[in-house]
């Protein structure tokens, strides 16, 4: 059952993916990606909730991102695209950037409601719950 799931979220990220994504989904339940990239950060703010509206263009999320760059010890940073939450009418931005920072790679698990593995720089794996 859980062969099946990991292949049906391959087949899903994949169908999703920007050319420039390259998230990875094992046959072991680890879902892997890298904060630097932004297609990888685009698949992060979906399985994450985020609906993405690409309506503003990405210059005018720079001062969001640079918060959270600041934040986190993220740069070089960029803005990629914005989106809402079902659960907040507030915009948000997704980001991506250059970082070394546990914390920050365990709330985006966390939010894509998967468990915390490791991070090696801003490469980020985590894995599925029922495999936690």
């Amino acid at each position: 059952m859980h062969a099946l799931r990991c292949a049906v979220l391959a087949l899903a990220v994949s169908a999703w993916t920007q050319a420039a994504s390259a998230v990875e989904v094992t046959e072991g339940g680890d879902f892997i990606f890298d904060i630097s990239n932004p297609g990888d950060m685009l698949e992060v703010g979906k399985l994450s909730g985020i609906t993405i509206k690409k309506d503003i263009p990405p210059r005018v999320g720079r001062i969001e991102c640079a918060r959270w760059a600041r934040q986190f010890g993220v740069h070089p940073y960029q803005a990629v695209v914005s989106g809402t939450r079902p659960d907040r009418s507030l915009r948000v931005w997704i980001c991506a950037g250059e970082v070394d920072n546990r914390a920050l790679s365990e709330a985006y698990c966390k939010d894509m409601g998967m468990v915390y593995v490791r991070h090696d720089g801003s490469v980020v794996t985590c894995r599925f719950r029922e495999q936690a």
